[in-house]
C-alpha cells in the first residue's frame, strides 16, 4: 500500500493540475469573450441613446427657429394681432438662436459610434452655427427697418431664402442620422 500512495497522490495532483488548468483557460476564454464580443455590444445602445438624445436637441431647435422665422414672413400687418404676433415670433427667434448658440458649445461632444464620425458630427454643428449666426446678421438687418414691408423684403430676400433652405437641408440632414441610428437601436 505504501506503493500505492505515493502513486495516488499523484495521479490526484496531477488530475488537479489539469482541472486547475482548465478552469483557468474556461476564466481566460469567458473574460475574453465578455471583453472584446459582449461588453462592447452592451455598451452600444447606450452610446446611440446618447448620440440620438444629441442630435434630437439640435435638430428640436432649429425646428423651433425655423417653423419662427417661416411664420414672419406670413404675418399679415392688417391682422390686429400683427404687432403682438411678429414680437413674438422675433422674441422665439432671437431665444432659439441664444439656445441653438449655448446648446452648439455645451452638446458638442458624442462618443464613438461607427455610423456618425466625430468629423461629420462637428461638420453638422458648424454648419448649425454658421445658420444661426447667418440668421442673426439677417434679422439685425429686419429689425433695423421701420416699415414692415421693408422688413419682409429682407426676410424674403435671396439671402433670406438661401438662409431658410440651407436651414431646411440642415434639419433633414439631421432626420437622416436620427433615422439612421434608429435603424441600428
Amino acid at each position: 500500500m505504501n506503493l500505492r500512495s505515493p502513486l495516488l497522490v499523484l495521479l490526484k495532483k496531477s488530475h488537479l493540475a489539469l482541472i486547475l488548468k482548465i478552469l483557468f483557460f474556461t476564466l481566460l476564454l469567458s473574460a475574453g469573450y465578455y471583453i472584446f464580443l459582449l461588453k462592447p455590444k452592451l455598451e452600444l445602445p447606450e452610446k446611440l441613446l446618447t448620440v440620438e438624445k444629441t442630435l434630437i436637441i439640435h435638430q428640436s431647435i432649429l425646428t423651433q427657429n425655423r417653423l419662427a422665422y417661416a411664420e414672419l414672413t406670413k404675418l399679415d400687418p392688417e391682422n390686429a394681432s400683427f404687432t403682438s404676433d411678429s414680437t413674438n415670433l422675433v422674441q422665439t427667434l432671437e431665444a432659439t438662436q441664444k439656445d441653438g448658440l449655448k446648446t452648439l458649445s455645451e452638446k458638442n461632444n458624442i462618443p464613438e459610434i461607427n455610423s456618425l464620425t466625430k468629423s461629420e458630427f462637428e461638420e453638422l454643428l458648424n454648419e448649425t452655427e454658421t445658420i444661426y449666426i447667418g440668421q442673426e446678421e439677417l434679422m439685425k438687418e429686419v429689425l433695423a427697418t421701420e416699415k414692415y414691408k421693408d422688413a419682409i423684403s429682407i426676410l424674403k430676400s435671396k439671402e433670406g431664402v438661401n438662409l431658410l433652405t440651407r436651414q431646411t437641408n440642415l434639419i433633414l440632414k439631421y432626420q437622416f442620422w436620427l433615422e439612421k441610428i434608429d435603424k441600428l437601436l
